[in-house]
């Protein structure tokens, strides 16, 4: 205002975005594209004398605007299937050239689409501690605007149940031929990976042979030792056959797990 006449009409003027031009006569309700902008003001009396300017923030950028949501981000992952308490989720960063990205927001669901967990992070990674079952990791990104950009998701197989194998092998049979016993792996969640056995009573590890079957020619006594894994890495107990082979008499066999 003037201490010498009353207060004339109001006026401000809107900056255009940084290094782009000078400033320009603002009006009431004007709409603004996406930019910084600067901002100054100052008072005319009704004689049309003017005022110094005040300018906005020091004459720096005095506000931004941002309507245009981020960018999706790289499709989150992390080992799977996998038999560990504990998972690492990554993926690569969202975009965004004009208030850049804020936070990211993220949340799991089970296979039936119910809500396990969420939460929000500044980083690009989350560590998770979901016991067995499926489940989809969604996350997206939020701005220093306040916007959303849409979701991109992964998945998991937690599975933490060592697999159960059977063999073909008969009880208290006798065997004067050629037997061939064949093994049948199945898991709960994930598929079976390798049955690994041993034929001469040694405990079978993982560098032992592998295979379906084992087929036994050779006359003499044999103890049949074997186990499964999973693809998420479970092992289960060792079990073993005993067999006794004599071409020309009568023997036995049987069981144990």
């Amino acid at each position: 205002t003037s201490i010498l006449d009353s207060q004339g009409s109001r006026s401000f003027t809107v900056g255009q975005a940084e290094g782009s031009g000078s400033y320009t006569v603002g009006v009431e309700d004007q709409i603004l594209s996406d930019a910084g902008y600067y901002w100054r003001v100052m008072a005319t009396d009704s004689n049309d004398v003017s005022g110094l300017y005040a300018y906005a923030n020091s004459g720096e950028i005095a506000f931004n605007i941002d309507t245009i949501n981020p960018s999706i981000p790289g499709i989150p992952s992390t080992n799977s299937p996998t038999n560990s308490a504990s998972q690492t989720w990554g993926w690569t960063a969202a975009i965004d050239s004009a208030s850049g990205i804020d936070n990211y927001v993220w949340r799991v669901l089970n296979n039936l689409d119910e809500l396990i967990i969420n939460g929000i992070t500044d980083s690009l990674s989350v560590i998770t501690n979901l016991i067995e079952g499926e489940y989809n990791f969604f996350v997206k990104a939020l701005d220093n605007a306040t916007n959303y950009g849409s979701e991109s998701f992964g998945s998991i197989i937690v599975d933490t149940t060592a697999p159960l194998t059977t063999d073909s092998g008969t009880f208290s049979s006798w065997y004067k031929t050629s037997v061939t016993i064949a093994f049948s792996c199945s898991d709960n969640l994930t598929e079976c990976s390798n049955t690994y056995y041993t034929t001469d009573n040694s405990t079978p590890t993982i560098n032992s042979t592998n295979g379906s079957s084992v087929t036994l020619s050779e006359n003499g006594v044999y103890t049949i030792k074997y186990f499964s894994t999973d693809n998420a890495g479970n092992q289960e107990s060792v079990k073993w056959w005993f067999y006794f082979d004599n071409f020309k008499g009568c023997d036995f066999v049987y069981f144990c797990s």
